[in-house]
């Protein structure tokens, strides 16, 4: 009875008062995982729809012991909806797939669609990339993405770029350490839930490059400017230094240092995008390390001034916390 009546109640707010009313919280919680695990392995819109619900509940009672996940509805790079589980490290969890669209509804798309091993999972399933098991099931739903968000570390560097200069490539690895320091140091309890998390993305100037098929890639430079408003302008700013000639044969891109995305209360994501020109890569290893905590730092103190009188949060525990966190970054061996 409790399971049936969580996926008719429709707003959060009424999810988590019926979810208060429970005594015994723990075993609440065993019988919505233990739900969840049977909806994990989604065949269709309606299976995907219940598993975002139960994360939702998650969510508000806690995870428990278990690995948080979050369900999200997301877009591949062709349009095609594509929906997934992830932790707060970003990695995936269970059944992760691409949709198509159909005149009578959505269906999972064969040979597009990924299981991964998890350590919430009571089976021996192993990773299966593209070629996880699905068949045609049509369904006219409208696909759910989770709209609360488990408590997590609140800054999140994605430590994979396109590619760079060799001297950079060490950063994947460093970036990976980081982000673990940031979930070890920057807990959840001292913020609120206002903000689910901000997001950097490195750009990083690269030279020309072979791809998988052996078939030469342009290069890419970015030739960074204090402010760009519009394309025509990033046009007569590279013009004025370079000719149409070089600008072609070398990639240059004008940007600016960082490129900020509106935060997004539904979600209480933003994003921050940093591009690095290819001096940065003729640095030393300590001195990028040195200059990306510098950038860093920087971005967060602009998105906190920006929206430090809209959001009710603590900009101020969460900076001086950061800074630690990138100290403890850069005298780490």
């Amino acid at each position: 009875m409790m399971i049936e009546k969580i996926y008719q109640i429709e707003e959060l707010s009424d999810l988590e008062s019926y979810l208060k009313t429970f005594a015994n919280q723990d075993e609440l919680r065993e019988n919505l995982f233990n739900e969840f695990l049977s909806y994990a392995d989604y065949k269709n819109a309606s299976d995907w729809n219940k598993a975002v619900r139960l994360c939702e509940c998650l969510a508000i009672v806690g995870w428990g012991e278990k690995e948080p996940l979050q369900a999200i509805k997301g877009q591949f790079f062709n349009g095609s909806p594509m929906t997934y589980f992830k932790d707060k490290f970003s990695n995936r969890h269970f059944v992760d797939a691409i949709w198509s669209k159909r005149k009578l509804g959505v269906t999972m798309e064969m040979g597009r669609t990924s299981y991964f091993k998890s350590p919430n999972q009571n089976t021996t399933q192993a990773t299966i990339l593209w070629d996880y098991p699905t068949f045609e099931n049509i369904q006219d739903i409208k696909l759910l993405t989770q709209r609360n968000w488990f408590e997590k570390a609140p800054i999140f560097i994605c430590p994979y770029f396109e590619s760079s200069y060799p001297n950079s490539d060490f950063l994947e690895d460093e970036l990976v350490k980081l982000q673990y320091i940031i979930h070890q140091s920057m807990l959840p309890k001292n913020y609120c839930k206002i903000i689910n998390y901000i997001s950097f993305t490195l750009n990083l100037s690269y030279p020309s490059r072979k791809d998988k098929n052996g078939i030469i890639l342009y290069p890419c430079h970015y030739v960074i400017f204090n402010s760009i408003d519009n394309r025509k302008q990033e046009e007569r700013l590279l013009k004025s230094i370079y000719s149409d000639d070089e600008v072609h044969k070398n990639g240059y891109n004008a940007v600016t240092r960082f490129k900020y995305s509106n935060f997004m209360k539904k979600t209480g994501i933003a994003y921050i995008d940093l591009f690095l020109e290819k001096e940065f890569s003729d640095l030393s290893q300590n001195e990028q390390k040195a200059k990306l905590a510098e950038y860093f730092l920087i971005a967060i103190k602009t998105f906190a001034q920006k929206y430090h009188k809209k959001l009710n949060y603590p900009f101020d525990v969460m900076i001086a916390d950061f800074e630690k966190v990138l100290q403890l970054w850069l005298n780490k061996v």
